[in-house]
């Protein structure tokens, strides 16, 4: 007797690709594709950099560097923030009709693209008043009013889990930029690095390879988001309590990226005014190569308010495990990333042919440790973002912040780029404390001692001497 039974389509499948293929569909894709946004252009911006210290001078790298420091502290405080505060808002939007969130879409756009011309118009000022202000106005009139937009396309694309053209904007930038400084390159292969290239400065050719690339991604966003209904002229904007509402959230936040500032990159500032170029030029490209470590930090946090937030919002019963589950990981990764980085950095100085910055790995291990204690010190404070209490933040941020500042122009004239180093981790072992103790009484993270046994191999992978190359 034969039996007509079909096998069970929805049997579990054995194997291991099978097993692979299961727990790959089990993990939410926006973290891998978040990942991905950031371990494409993270690659791609190592090959730009080969391209990029044969096009420029040293001095110029770090020259191009301070700007780009500069640049990144008034994309936040320009756009007031107001971004951050978006995100937040849009998961207490109960309404998910079009019409409800372009209202709150278009009025938060209308707002960066304001700032945006305060910027280019400030630029443009200071061009008139002084005549050698060519590469500032190309640098903040350009190239700093493009990322303001293309950070607000890049958290509304975050909000909305638009994975896929987040990371599409991230690679597509990568790739455009690498490959005009890649065409410079081929044009004067054999130039002098110091000569300028048709009447123009090697720095305003990369200042121009920025701009188009930017504000083509910040076209396509614009179109893409408007067919949407999300931008709209006839989107009804906010009302004024609800404006008042986002600038009580986004406010304090200004501050706290402004000091965020000074506890990230105050090292750089005081480093180029006391010291040299060069000297500037090798702590960038240290921290150029820490990168590998950072890739991770801005990963887990790229999707981290979406995933934290919603889960708090949903409140299951195993949220807690959950959250602290998805800490763990994060953290893990970063101490993978750290002995990856130790072990390869002496190897990428030389792929790269950039023996003349090679000062960097005398401290190396400092920038990869410090990134560590950032990124635990971002997630200690989620409770606070959750809880709309943002001013808490200028603490955490203003206290390493100054420390940080204070022993950089006390340390950084004798020491150098050394103690630059040596005074950011301080910072963000501090900066992490506070964010801890001043994070829980909003919400409690799960295993505390599991915690603590992170944070010692972490310390053992940055600073043990392994016998790797940094």
């Amino acid at each position: 007797m034969t039996s007509d039974a079909q096998p069970n389509s929805d049997a579990p499948s054995t194997g291991r690709a099978a097993r692979l293929s299961n727990w790959v569909r089990k993990k939410d894709p926006s973290f891998f594709a978040y990942f991905l946004a950031k371990v494409i252009p993270a690659v791609l911006s190592f090959i730009t950099v080969t391209y990029t210290i044969r096009f420029i001078s040293h001095a110029d790298y770090g020259e191009w560097g301070f700007l780009g420091v500069v640049s990144g502290m008034l994309v936040p405080v320009v756009s007031l923030s107001l971004p951050q505060a978006m995100m937040r808002m849009y998961f207490d939007k109960k309404d998910e009709r079009v019409e409800t969130h372009a209202s709150l879409v278009t009025t938060t756009f209308l707002v960066n693209t304001a700032g945006m011309l305060v910027v280019f118009v400030i630029a443009c000022l200071l061009y008139f008043a002084e005549s050698q202000a060519a590469l500032g106005l190309l640098y903040f009139g350009g190239i700093t009013t493009g990322k303001i937009g293309f950070s607000f396309f890049n958290y509304l694309s975050r909000v909305r889990n638009d994975y896929g053209l987040y990371l599409f904007n991230r690679v597509v930038e990568s790739l455009l930029y690498t490959a005009f400084v890649a065409t410079f390159v081929s044009y004067v292969a054999d130039a002098d690095r110091s000569t300028e290239v048709l009447g123009h400065s090697r720095l305003h050719w990369l200042a121009y390879a920025s701009i188009g690339t930017v504000w083509l991604i910040n076209a396509v966003n614009a179109l893409y988001y408007s067919r949407q209904g999300l931008l709209s002229i006839k989107a009804k904007l906010l009302s004024k309590v609800e404006l008042r509402e986002m600038l009580a959230f986004s406010t304090p936040l200004i501050g706290t990226f402004f000091i965020g500032w000074l506890l990230a990159s105050s090292d750089v500032w005081v480093l180029r005014r006391v010291g040299s170029l060069t000297a500037t030029a090798d702590y960038l490209f240290a921290v150029k190569i820490a990168g590998g470590v950072a890739l991770v930090t801005e990963s887990s946090l790229l999707d981290w308010p979406r995933f934290y937030y919603g889960h708090m919002r949903d409140n299951h019963a195993d949220r807690d495990e959950q959250i602290a589950r998805r800490v763990r990981s994060f953290l893990y990764m970063h101490i993978g990333a750290i002995l990856l980085v130790r072990f390869i950095a002496a190897f990428a100085y030389d792929v790269l042919g950039a023996e003349q910055f090679v000062a960097g790995l005398e401290y190396l291990r400092y920038l990869v440790l410090g990134n560590f204690f950032f990124l635990l010190g971002n997630l200690m404070a989620a409770g606070i973002g959750y809880a709309k209490r943002t001013h808490l933040t200028l603490v955490t941020f203003l206290v390493p912040g100054a420390m940080n500042l204070g022993l950089n122009f006390l340390l950084i004239p004798r020491w150098g780029a050394h103690a630059a180093a040596l005074t950011t981790l301080a910072a963000y072992l501090l900066y992490a404390i506070l964010s801890f103790f001043m994070g829980r009484p909003f919400y409690r993270f799960q295993g505390g001692s599991r915690l603590i046994a992170v944070i010692a191999v972490a310390l053992g992978a940055a600073l043990l001497p392994l016998g790797l190359g940094a």
